[in-house]
């Protein structure tokens, strides 16, 4: 069921409100008072938030299925009969954009509430919170657009404003330069992205259906899926295939993946609430938005899937290693962004569209926690990022401890994100390695358990890095004093202190959300209901897997389980116990279980379960090992992190962790250095200067010449005047005669 409201567009025009108060203000020179500035910024996301929940709540009340849509105007019109194409300016407010939009207005809105403290001292408050509310509406655009268009507009906005907010200190050409690279680097992958929507546009004209709706392509895509698209060297290639790719690269480039992610560890230059809004609630998860969102595809696009999970699983096992040896305490946040951005993209490349989005929900309040957190550090060590220099901020009893809610906060923050229970990031976590272990690939024999050790060997790493990160920052001696080594900056340990009240309550309210987000994800092996997966499950479920009525061979599709998850379904109501596992990818590598008689199938479901708690208890034995090697390693043996002058001699292994593998250095001698110097070369040198500037110049020296000659016939001398004359009178006779 589909109800009309007007209540849909509230939600990103308050932000957008927001915008027009403090911008125009900043325009004028003329800025509110800050305590005005920041109630507009975090008042006008507060009631976005409000607006959404309201909506949510009504929503609980329709049926599966049911969703609120508004259509504010037709915006794109072209064409006429079945070539007609008409693009709406239109939002949809379906289980997957609520729980979008719950997570973005609610996180974000904790983060404007922070920064009130954390930028007051700044002298562009105003155009701060300016950028930060535009960033909220062009977010709320993207996850509540109801097709690719409005998508779109929404996905290059956050990248514009994420150009504004990292390269926010501009005056510092580090930091400029850092929101240049976020820039250009989005825009390499939005290259691909607007390929894959020129290809799904000229599919959907030659099945008569102009339309980039997210409804109507869904509608369309079983006819799509028989279209194929000749490219140069590989052949007829089916074009949800190629659209799929096409998009997952633009993908890459917004949730910073291989080999796209460089942008994402210097967009640490920002202020680091910036940082918390793009890493956690924002930017970075629209392409895994994006990909579940448009599930009925990719589950029709068994290739492109692959490709999605494969990266996925790479970019959570690579930056996971390099957050190993990471001193910043931002950067170690960084690259387990990346990382766990990784794992998100594991779970919808295999199909479970659910268990992505809900490690995406998770990792919005844990991370944005996280990334507070550190903000608070920084601004209690008096601008210090470096963990070596850190120490003893959670030390000794209750009323002693330096920062006892953003330690309490950080602590709790970072068992979640290492995976262990019963925390959220482990359940959501979990639910993505499991999945990944038991969905077979269509195309390439056990990839997916490739996938599931990558998962498993990143968790290992994840939990490594973050408690040393956590053990060097709260525990052990404070370190900033340290005069044995170059800190000039050294602050005295009497001089730190907690955080305003303004910051540490976010953290606290953030804590809380995600020590509770994961009872609703838990599966259904410890409860009756996976609550999470039911409630997107008429969306995600139905869009990857709706059209199974109208394919032929269901249960031989890449990830059309349909027919597997109504037998599921059968034995959770016979035995809800040994239904504990989400049904689609579990019972994909056991399609027996579906069409086998109940007795076998029952067997398998056992098993099946078996084996689940298996790989649970192998995933929480890994995570443990990682903490308890971190703290053998810098809490209980106190053993020194190693010293910048002492680098040089730790070995290639940790050289090439703490350089990043290098990866900028060779993105820089491969591609940035040879455009640069063909630039300058040939293209500014030899193109530009002789070629095109000569041509100009060469154009504008005939003309002086011409003209030169010209002047001549205005001398002055009236013979020569005559002379003219007779001459052009016997010019124009000629003509006549002859001519």
């Amino acid at each position: 069921m589909v109800q009309n409201t007007a209540l849909i567009a509230l939600i990103p025009l308050f932000p957008l409100l927001g915008v027009l108060a403090n911008g125009i203000a900043v325009w004028r020179r003329k800025e509110l008072p800050k305590k005005a500035v920041g109630r507009i910024a975090a008042g006008s996301v507060l009631l976005s938030a409000l607006t959404a929940t309201f909506l949510f709540v009504r929503l609980i009340g329709l049926e599966d299925g049911g969703k609120f849509h508004q259509e504010l105007f037709s915006w794109i019109a072209a064409g006429t009969g079945s070539d007609l194409l008409n693009i709406p300016f239109g939002f949809t407010f379906d289980r997957l954009s609520a729980v979008m939009a719950l997570t973005v207005c609610w996180v974000g809105f904790l983060i404007h509430v922070y920064s009130i403290g954390y930028m007051h001292d700044d002298e562009c408050f105003g155009r701060y919170f300016t950028y930060l509310n535009l960033f909220m509406f062009a977010m709320l655009l993207l996850v509540l657009g109801d097709n690719l268009i409005v998508l779109f507009i929404g996905w290059e906005g956050v990248g514009l404003c994420s150009y504004l907010l990292i390269g926010f200190w501009f005056e510092d050409d580090a930091k400029a330069s850092a929101g240049k690279k976020a820039f250009i680097v989005n825009r390499i992958g939005d290259f691909g992205f607007l390929l894959g929507m020129f290809f799904l546009t000229w599919g959907m004209g030659q099945v008569g259906a102009m339309s980039l709706e997210f409804d109507k392509l869904s509608e369309a895509i079983l006819k799509l899926k028989e279209i194929f698209v000749v490219i140069p060297g590989l052949g007829a290639v089916p074009l949800l295939e190629v659209a799929g790719v096409c998009m997952f690269v633009g993908a890459t480039g917004k949730s910073a993946q291989i080999p796209l992610y460089i942008w994402l560890p210097d967009a640490m230059a920002g202020p680091t609430p910036v940082s918390a809004l793009i890493h956690a609630a924002t930017m970075v998860t629209a392409g895994v938005y994006m990909i579940a969102r448009m599930g009925f595809m990719y589950s029709l696009a068994p290739f492109a899937s692959t490709v999605v999970c494969l990266v996925g699983g790479m970019t959570a096992l690579f930056a996971a290693t390099i957050g190993i040896a990471q001193n910043d305490i931002k950067k170690v946040l960084a690259y387990s962004t990346v990382s766990q951005l990784g794992y998100m993209f594991i779970g919808v490349g295999v199909g479970a569209y659910s268990a992505g989005v809900f490690h995406l929900v998770t990792h919005a309040f844990f991370k944005a926690c996280l990334f507070l957190g550190s903000g608070a550090v920084i601004m209690a060590c008096h601008h210090e990022q470096d963990i070596r220099r850190m120490g003893g901020l959670w030390t000794g009893k209750w009323a002693d401890k330096k920062m006892k809610w953003t330690g309490l906060t950080f602590i709790l923050a970072t068992v979640c994100i290492a995976g262990l229970p019963p925390f959220s990031g482990f359940v959501s976590k979990d639910e993505i390695l499991w999945m990944a272990f038991s969905t077979p690939n269509p195309i390439y024999a056990n990839i997916h358990k490739a996938v599931w050790i990558m998962g498993v060997l990143g968790a290992f790493c994840t939990a490594f890095y973050m408690t040393r990160l956590t053990v060097l920052t709260f525990f052990g001696e404070y370190r900033g004093a340290d005069h044995d080594h170059d800190f000039h900056h050294a602050l005295p340990y009497e001089k730190v202190h907690e955080v305003p009240k303004v910051m540490w309550v976010p953290l606290v309210i953030l804590m809380i959300g995600f020590v509770s987000l994961g009872f609703m994800g838990k599966s259904k092996i410890f409860v009756g209901t996976n609550t999470f997966h039911h409630w997107l499950a008429p969306v995600v479920d139905a869009s990857a897997h709706g059209e199974k009525a109208a394919l032929p061979a269901p249960a031989k599709e890449g990830h059309e389980v349909a027919a597997i998850e109504e037998k599921a379904s059968e034995h959770a109501e016979a035995k809800p116990v040994e239904a504990g596992h989400e049904a689609p990818a579990a019972a994909v590598g056991h399609e027996v279980a579906a069409l086998a008689p109940h007795g076998e199938a029952e067997a398998e479901a056992h098993a099946l379960h078996k084996l689940e708690l298996s790989l649970m208890g192998m995933s929480v034995v890994v995570a443990a090992l990682g903490v308890l090697f971190a703290i053998l390693v810098y809490g209980i043996k106190k053993v020194r992190p190693p010293m910048p002058s002492k680098e040089g001699s730790l070995g290639l292994a940790h050289r090439a962790l703490l350089n990043k593998y290098w990866v900028d250095e060779i993105y820089r001698a491969i591609i940035i250095e040879p455009i640069r110097k063909t630039s300058e070369s040939f293209l500014w040198k030899i193109f530009d200067v002789k070629i095109v500037d000569g041509s100009v110049n060469g154009v504008a020296a005939v003309a002086k010449e011409i003209s030169a000659e010209g002047l001549k016939l205005q001398n002055g001398i009236v013979t020569s005047y005559a002379f003219y004359m007779v001459l052009g009178v016997a010019c124009v006779l000629g003509y006549l005669i002859f001519g």
